[in-house]
């Protein structure tokens, strides 16, 4: 989604659900454009594959932590 269509729409529900609450539209809407201007969007896919590699790596991180006090205590 590009990044006006997407700050639009953001836009828009927020004032569905602020209302009169927001600053004037067009300084409102500066100021998203800006955040998600700042912002990097990842598709979910990539972020659930992230996920699980560092999942995958909490997993090992945690054996290799139960390795070392094996070793640290002699005790096989």
């Amino acid at each position: 989604m590009p990044i006006a269509s997407a700050a639009d729409e953001l836009l828009t529900r927020l004032t569905s659900v602020f209302g009169d609450r927001l600053p004037p539209r067009p300084q409102f809407d500066d100021a998203i454009q800006r955040f998600m201007a700042s912002i990097d969007l990842v598709p979910r896919h990539e972020m659930e594959r992230h996920l699980a590699a560092l999942e995958a790596l909490r997993q090992q991180v945690q054996i290799l932590e139960q390795r070392i006090s094996v070793l640290e205590t002699g005790n096989p």
